[in-house]
Parts: structure tokens; sequence; C-alpha cells
């Protein structure tokens, strides 16, 4: 594995460019659109009418977007020129592919590696999950299995999904849908964790929207739609806005200063700032949600059908009966309308930087929480309570609620304590501790049921967190 991580640093530079750039010759490229629309039978149609040397770098594409990465470096040697994306690639995810071990389901092929095998069954069944639930929202299914990679550090991910370690840790991204799979790290590199299957879901959502719209869908849609759609599969609601996107969606609609669409592309990852790319997300994520709701479910996948043959905004007018504009006019005076969450949450991209949840807490509210740790520390939990709840009022920080919550669970207040703590789960989407409170408080209650449903959300955001996989076990 350490030869693995120093590969892909040292690779890291020679993928990261731009997609247009991994196509060597024309054929290629016509060759991408083709396979990026998911249809392979018309691609298998292009190889064979290839020249003899052209069929050989197809069949490496081919390969490639098949997963047969062995294969797919074998047909690209020797490389055309050193900076040959194809044949540098596929010989570095050949080498990788080495230590991948593999399960599959009906829809699913996932590849992790060992350390990382406690996801590959949970993972399973939530994705056939996520795959029906797509299948209601956009009219599609995968009819081949779709291929999933769990990568096990930065480096391969950097590698395998071209980005570069310098843009994951600005951007916050942990997972890609790239060359016809679904590529996230494992949660086990972040010290929080990060909602891994609800990122596995919004992957997968941009897997169908290049075959629904045949890739023709921008940037700001795909992301509103993935956004939108990756939670519901376990909610049955789209639970798109955060408390922080929530405030930054509102705060930025009153001041008029929402991002265009038109500047999220090629990819929101190339934001300045993370707070642009969260705000960039709950945008279009809440345009999508606007429209649903002024022309009905089925606006989803007639837009995207209808991106076949035009451009987003005329697709969208065509199957509305109103102009784009009108609509867009609409949706900022929705938004605009928005009330601010009582809290502002924590922010909502996952977060590479943070090595605990107590450097989440804003510096002038230390002096309280420190106070009321100690003062728990002595068994003292009514003055813990006291400080907790003083930090709480100055702002309203979820690290803090959960002292909080726990404070009340100590002094037997359970039922205050499932009130307080529930909100702040609901609007953190990233953040584990809070099912964790929930499931000590079913726990104490002898609610076994319900106690396993809160670890299992907990398992879904950390599933490394010490000794949550010990509590699921004794709790069937």
């Amino acid at each position: 594995m350490k030869n693995a991580i120093l590969a892909a640093a040292a690779l890291t530079l020679l993928f990261f460019v731009p997609s247009s750039a991994y196509y060597e010759t024309q054929s290629e490229k016509e060759f991408y659109r083709v396979i990026e629309a998911g249809d392979f039978d018309a691609a298998e149609k292009l190889v064979a009418a290839a020249s003899s040397s052209g069929q050989k770098r197809l069949s490496a594409w081919l390969a490639l977007y098949r997963g047969d990465y062995p294969a797919a470096s074998g047909l690209s040697s020797p490389p055309l020129s050193q900076k040959d994306f194809l044949a540098n690639y596929s010989a570095y995810m050949a080498g990788l592919s080495d230590g991948f071990l593999q399960k599959e389901s009906e829809g699913f092929v996932i590849r992790y590696f060992a350390d990382d095998a406690l996801l590959a069954d949970f993972a399973l069944e939530r994705l056939e999950k996520i795959r029906s639930t797509a299948a209601d929202i956009f009219g599609y299914a995968a009819p081949q299995k779709v291929l999933v990679e769990i990568y096990p550090d930065k480096g391969s991910f950097a590698a395998a999904s071209t980005l570069g370690k310098e843009l994951l840790e600005k951007s916050g991204t942990v997972g890609i849908c790239k060359f016809n799979r679904l590529m996230i790290l494992s949660p086990r590199n972040l010290a929080l964790g990060y909602a891994w299957l609800d990122t596995l879901a919004h992957e997968y959502s941009h897997f169908v929207i290049n075959r629904v719209s045949k890739y023709n869908c921008p940037l700001w849609a795909h992301e509103g739609l993935s956004r939108w759609t990756d939670t519901l599969w376990r909610s049955g609601k789209p639970l798109y806005l955060s408390d922080y996107s929530a405030s930054r969606l509102s705060a930025s609609a009153k001041s008029g200063k929402l991002i265009a669409f038109d500047k999220m592309s090629p990819s929101l990852v190339y934001l300045p700032t993370k707070d642009d790319i969260s705000l960039a997300f709950a945008q279009a994520a809440s345009f999508v949600d606007f429209i649903v709701a002024e022309y009905g479910d089925r606006v989803i996948p007639e837009w995207l059908a209808e991106m076949r043959k035009s451009d987003e905004k005329k697709a969208l007018a065509r199957v509305t009966g109103s102009s784009f504009a009108k609509i867009e006019r609409g949706w900022r005076k929705h938004i605009a309308g928005f009330a601010v969450p009582a809290s502002t949450g924590l922010p909502d991209l996952p977060q590479y930087e943070i090595r605990s949840e107590e450097e989440l807490i804003p510096s002038d509210l230390m002096r309280h929480a420190r106070l009321g740790d100690e003062f728990r520390r002595r068994g003292n939990f009514e003055a813990a309570l006291t400080q907790y709840e003083r930090a709480y009022a100055a702002d309203k920080n979820p690290v803090v609620a959960v002292k909080v919550a726990r404070a009340m669970i100590l002094l037997g207040r359970l039922d205050e304590a499932e009130g307080f703590i529930r909100a702040v789960s609901d609007g953190n989407r990233n953040y584990v501790t809070p099912h964790l409170v929930l499931a000590e408080i079913a726990a104490l209650r002898l609610d076994g049921p319900s106690a396993r449903a809160h670890y299992e959300n907990a398992f879904m955001i950390n599933p490394f967190h010490p000794g949550l996989y010990d509590a699921l076990k004794k709790n069937p």
C-alpha cells in the first residue's frame, strides 16, 4: 500500500488535466460522448469501425470504462507520449486494483480494500434501495451492474478521481462519478467521517442523469438534481438543505449575492471557497425543489429527456410551458422568503483538516464549554449544564448542543435531551455525534430497535467511530 500511495502522489499532477485532454485522437473524442452516455453498443460499433491502431486505443478505453484495468493497460501500451493519460492512468489503476476485494449484488459490484470490508455488505443492501429510488425519480434503472470503488486513502482517491489532493481538500470532495463508475474515499480518512451512503446516492444520480440526458445535462443542473435526490432513498423527502446551507442560501438571496448557474461550470469544485461550493449546491438543489413543487414529479425525467434535443433552459421551457427566465424569477422570490435557521450549523462539506469536533466550537464559546467539561468531570452535572447552556445561548453551535444534551442525560432528563438533540441531527448531515446521543437515550430506555436505528444512522456517517460497530452487533 505504501508504494501505491507514493505512486498516486507522483502521478496526480499528470492525471490532473481537463477532460478534453484525456483523448488523444478525434475518434477517441467522438467515442467519449457515446460511452459517457452509457451506450456501450454504440461504443462497440465505433471500435469495430476504427482503423486497426484506433481499434486498440478505443478497446483500451472500453476496458477502462468496464473496470478491467489490466486489459486497459495492456491495450494502451506502449503510450503515445510521456503524457498519454490513457496509458498512464490504466497502468496506475491496474497496479492499484491488485489490492481490491470484491462483492456483488443484483445491481452493483463493489470493490474495496481489506480495511474497509465492514462497509461492503452494509453498502450493497442500501445501494439496491438507492437504485430503486432513482428508478422512481428518473424513470431509469441501470441494466448492467454498476461498479463502485472505495479508495483506502487520499492519495489513491486523488489519482483515481483525477482531481488531485489539493483540490480534494479545498473543495471537500469525497466522491465522484467518472469513467462509468462511482468512486468514494473511505470515511476513515476523515476524523468525523462524512455521509458516505448519501454520497453514493449522489454519485449514482449523476450516473443515471448522464444516461437519461444522453450526456447533455449541464453541471449546475446535474448537481442540483443529484443533491435534491441524494437523501430520498432513506428519508422519503429531500433533505438537501442543512442548517448551514440554508443560512447561506437565505442570506445570499436577500443580499442579491447568489452565484449565477452558468458560473458553476465546469465543476463546483473550482469555485473559490467551500462557502461558495455549499451555496452553489443549495441554490441548484433548491431550484430543483421549486420546479418539482410547481410542476410535479414528472418534470425531472421529462426535463432530462428534453435535454437530448436542446439546452437545459429551452428544455425546461418546453416541458413546463413557461420561460426559464420566468421560472428563475419565481425561484429567486421563493428562496428570498426562506426563514433563517435558529442554528447556523456546521459546515456541510466534508472537512479533511478537522481532527476533533472540539475544533468546531468557536473560540468565544470555549470558556463556558471548558468550565462545563470541568464541572461534568467532577460530577456536578447541574453546574455543567448551566455553563453549556450559556455557551449555546451565545451561539447555537451543534457541538455545544451535544454537550447540553449529554448533561441533560446525566441528570435523567431524557425526554428533554431527545427533543433538544434531534433538531441538531436533522440539520447537520455530516455530524455523527447527535445520532450517537440519540442511540444512548434509546439504550437507557431499553428500546433496542430505536437504538439500532440511531446506530445505523451514525454508521452511515462515521462507521469507524470507536465502539460503533460493536454497538451495532449488540443491537441486531
